[in-house]
Parts: structure tokens; C-alpha cells; sequence
């Protein structure tokens, strides 16, 4: 099947970590700011690059893409390439994405990994646009 335009959906820590713990390596976590980290999942309600961010600009992504063939990518670890992180979205909705998103924590997630070998696959299959939603600091995305 077709696909016109590959998202690539950053899953790291830094989009789904609140402000106070963005700045702290979690290896110097104590107990305190993994419960901080664990209830802030649970319940998302401090800000976090992802929500309401990058909900928002999903959404704008996809009225902008409607009516093409969208493949979504969930970043992953550059050894990783599990099929479920990619999906095929005809025509494409926000809301099923953003459910899939917010439960997206990858390990070691980088958005750029999969990218060369994605283009190369779905070259052949009409690709014309690559969009990236990321809010990783640095090339590694990790």
C-alpha cells in the first residue's frame, strides 16, 4: 500500500518527564523523584512535553495530512526495529495516536535511527514528506 508521509513520534524520556525532574540525570534519582516521576504518569498533571505540546502539534499535523496515507513511527533504540512501533494510518486521526503516545516510553529512543532505512523502504511506495515531532535535546535524541 501507498504511503505519502512518514511521522516519526519521539518516545523518550524528555518528552514525558515533567519540568522539575528534565534537568536531573536519572541515575542521581532518589526515591523521591521516582515517585515524583511514577505519580506524575499516572496522573499528567504538570505539563510534560508531551501533553499538552505535542498533542497539540500532532493535531495540527494531522488536519494538515488528511487524506494522505501516513505512516507512523514510535521512536525506538537504534537496535530495535519492533514492527508495533510502526503503524499505517489511512486516513489519519489524532486520537488513537495520542492514546498510543502517551504510552510510548521507549528506553534509550532516538528518533533518527530508523529514519535512512524508513526513507529507503518507502521510497518506492510514493513517499514525499518526513515530519518529526521530537522534544529530545541533542542529535541522539536519548
Amino acid at each position: 500500500p501507498p504511503v505519502e508521509v512518514l511521522l516519526v513520534l519521539d518516545t523518550s524520556f524528555a518528552m514525558h518527564a515533567p519540568p522539575g525532574l528534565l534537568d536531573r540525570a536519572v541515575d542521581d534519582w532518589d526515591e523521591a523523584a521516582w515517585d515524583e516521576f511514577g505519580l506524575h504518569l499516572r496522573q499528567r498533571s504538570e505539563p510534560c512535553l508531551l501533553e499538552p505540546l505535542g498533542f497539540r502539534a500532532l493535531e495540527l499535523v494531522c488536519r494538515s495530512l488528511d487524506g494522505l496515507a501516513v505512516q507512523v513511527r514510535f521512536a525506538s533504540a537504534p537496535d530495535s526495529d519492533v514492527p508495533e512501533d510502526v503503524e499505517r494510518h489511512c486516513p489519519i486521526e489524532a486520537d488513537p495516536i495520542c492514546r498510543r503516545w502517551k504510552r510510548a516510553m521507549r528506553r534509550d529512543a532516538d528518533v533518527w535511527c530508523h529514519l535512512a532505512d524508513d526513507v529507503a523502504r518507502l521510497a518506492g511506495r510514493g513517499l514525499q514528506s518526513v515530519v518529526v515531532l521530537s522534544g529530545s535535546p541533542g542529535a541522539s535524541g536519548s
